[in-house]
């Protein structure tokens, strides 16, 4: 299948695209050095002809105003009270909040659609805009924490009032859109939408796959990453085979670090474990580029708080590393075992250390493993084919018009 066609996805009369599309795109910080997923969606509308224009809470410091993203505060120069009003009691700061979003909410009237990233910010876009007439129609991207941590606490009911406003719920894989559908989303709107990135911009190196294996992950060090597990399956290693050579750079930083150095020491593997704090993405690219594994064996947090599916395995897919991970939420649609990487199952540490061991006993069949991984990025997971499939809802929420609905 072409990277641009998708089966699936409404065609419309050639009579509707006369005009661009204006989009908005709502978050909460932007840009934001964990979540370059969003960035990289803007990017693609942009570059498919879309014209884009990002609202946030919050603007980074890092944001080029001047540059091809157009990028406002949310309410304007009252933004920088938005911290203060979430400090007040619960009920008082929602009410503060709505009330604030409704009086900005006409800025979003010129648009053809909202996308809202994180479920959040979709519950507040709809909240405004059901009672303004001619709202525009709205598409909410769910990504991970805000469907496992609700669904683990019992409040999903927070997105009813978002469910019956008109538009379309995406999920970034399909357990989240099971979870999100028995929570009362109306299953036809409610789809899977993977994200994707461009390969293009990532050089694939070729491994030679002797001597020391350098092991690497990236993330933020919280609970979910499964940073532990991948500790206590290296200790493993180490001990059963002190003759396979290995190190293990950890990029990220988090609540968790001090814990994390305490257990590598602990293990006593701390002089083959190296944290290196949070880095850029061009060092993170670096970082890739010169490793030869990626590991990440997720977890569901103990909050519910559950991967997506990780833009960073997709980018260690496209540089040519070995991806090994685990069998969580949105991953397996991803990283296929014994096909373009290796999964374990969650929190299964004998299981990874199992894998892990295989991996260095088996070397010879490691590049065709990376090999078929880059290809699944350029054939399933490029970002050019994702906006194509999302441009293509956008214009048939267009088509249908700002009432009439189903809601």
């Amino acid at each position: 299948m072409p990277i641009l066609a998708n089966e699936d996805t409404p065609q419309q009369d050639d009579m509707v695209r006369d005009a661009r599309l204006r989009v908005c795109v709502v978050t909460d910080t932007f840009p934001k050095l964990s979540e370059t997923f969003v960035r990289d969606q803007v990017a693609g509308l942009l570059r498919a002809g879309v014209e884009v224009e990002v609202f946030a809470d919050k603007v980074s410091a890092s944001s080029d105003r001047s540059g091809p993203i157009a990028v406002r505060e949310r309410w304007g120069p009252v933004s920088k009270i938005e911290p203060w009003l979430r400090s007040l009691p619960p009920t008082l700061s929602d009410r503060a909040i709505t009330g604030f979003d409704r009086v900005f909410a006409r800025r979003l009237l010129s648009f053809d659609a909202v996308i809202a990233h994180f479920g959040m910010n979709g519950v507040r876009v709809a909240r405004t805009g059901h009672r303004m007439p001619g709202f525009p129609p709205l598409i909410t991207v769910f990504h991970g924490f805000d469907v496992g941590m609700p669904a683990h606490d019992g409040t999903t009911g927070q997105y009813h009032p978002l469910f019956a406003f008109p538009g379309l719920f995406l999920t970034v894989n399909r357990p989240f859109r099971e979870m999100l559908v028995a929570s009362g989303a109306p299953p036809d709107r409610t789809r899977t939408h993977h994200l994707g990135i461009r390969p293009e911009a990532i050089p694939f190196r070729t491994r030679s796959w002797t001597g020391r294996m350098r092991i690497l992950t990236v993330g933020r060090l919280t609970e979910k990453k499964g940073t532990a597990q991948a500790l206590q399956a290296l200790a493993q290693l180490a001990k059963t085979s002190p003759e396979k050579s290995w190190t293990f750079e950890i990029i990220g930083d988090g609540e968790r670090r001090g814990d994390l150095e305490q257990l590598a020491a602990d293990l006593g593997i701390g002089g083959q474990v190296r944290f290196l704090g949070a880095r850029s993405h061009a060092q993170v690219r670096q970082a890739m580029n010169e490793a030869d594994i990626f590991l990440l064996p997720s977890l569901t947090a103990s909050t519910g708080d559950m991967e997506g599916l990780p833009i960073v395995l997709m980018e260690a897919m496209s540089a040519g590393l070995l991806v090994v991970s685990t069998r969580h939420s949105g991953i397996p649609e991803l990283v296929r075992d014994g096909e373009n990487g290796v999964l374990a199952d969650e929190g299964d540490v004998d299981g990874l250390f199992r894998r892990l061991d295989r991996i260095f006993d088996h070397r010879d069949e490691l590049p065709i493993l990376v090999s078929r991984g880059r290809r699944t990025i350029e054939t399933e997971f490029h970002a050019d084919r994702q906006s194509q499939e999302l441009i293509e809802w956008l214009w048939a929420l267009k088509a249908a018009g700002r009432t009439g609905l189903t809601r």
